[in-house]
């Protein structure tokens, strides 16, 4: 298990032996392993199952599933009812990227305006 202060570099050379990456939320203000969970997505582009265990609220659930986190070792009672009925939640429209593409439909852009003379 990854906390949040650990250096992801220390396993990316193992990816293709793994099969499960746990990234550890001891605090639900940290939010350092969502950055992991979209870089072993994205960039590493690790197909084994990411796992986040700890202090997760129920309202960072939909974006977890959007970074490609698809296992939850939780105590939360609230998001483990949630999670027990398939009800993910969420806003259908996003700001963030993501490696789950968004679905069809308004979207917000992401990208900011330089400011400046143009």
């Amino acid at each position: 298990m990854l906390q949040p202060g650990d250096d992801l570099d220390k396993i990316t050379g193992l990816l293709d032996q793994l099969s499960l990456v746990a990234l550890a939320f001891p605090a639900f203000n940290d939010g350092r392993s969502f950055s992991k969970g979209e870089l072993l997505r994205a960039r590493y582009h690790f197909e084994g199952a990411v796992r986040a265990t700890g202090q997760v609220l129920v309202d960072q659930l939909p974006h977890m599933l959007r970074l490609g986190f698809d296992e939850f070792e939780v105590s939360n009672p609230v998001l483990l009812k949630r999670l027990e009925e398939g009800r993910t939640g969420g806003l259908p429209v996003y700001y963030q990227p993501a490696v789950e593409p968004e679905p069809k439909g308004p979207k917000y852009s992401w990208r900011r305006k330089r400011a400046g003379p143009e």
